[in-house]
């Protein structure tokens, strides 16, 4: 899917973990984690970095997982999350492509879980 990376939106995610390259074959990743009341995940594959697609259409792929170590907080571990896989940016996407409408990072958070007092693994 399209995704557009709000300013606002990009805010509320902190780096919890980085894989380099050299590990996964070229492939660096880096994983941040919702901060507030929303449980999702951002995978940023190829090198990408949130400050630079931070207000770029990306081509991502969304899903769901279950929190681990040490890609969650210790309080969210065990816990269902949205999880979305960032692969590249995307120049000069139109709206209406064959990929579909451009999603906005704001939107998909509306509907991911809440973290609450109340959430259990």
């Amino acid at each position: 899917m399209l995704l557009k990376i709000d300013p606002q939106s990009a805010k509320l995610f902190d780096l919890i973990y980085e894989i380099p390259g050299e590990i996964l074959v070229a492939d660096h990743r880096r994983y941040y984690v919702a901060t507030g009341d929303r449980l999702a995940l951002l995978v940023l594959r190829n090198g990408l970095d949130l400050v630079t697609i931070t207000d770029q259409v990306v081509d991502a792929r969304l899903g769901w997982d279950h929190a681990v170590e040490p890609f969650a907080p210790e309080g969210d571990v065990g816990l269902r999350r949205t999880k979305i896989t960032i692969y590249r940016r995307v120049i000069n996407a139109h709206p209406n492509g064959p990929m579909g409408g451009i999603r906005f990072l704001s939107t998909i958070l509306k509907s991911t879980p809440k973290r609450t007092s109340r959430n259990t693994p």
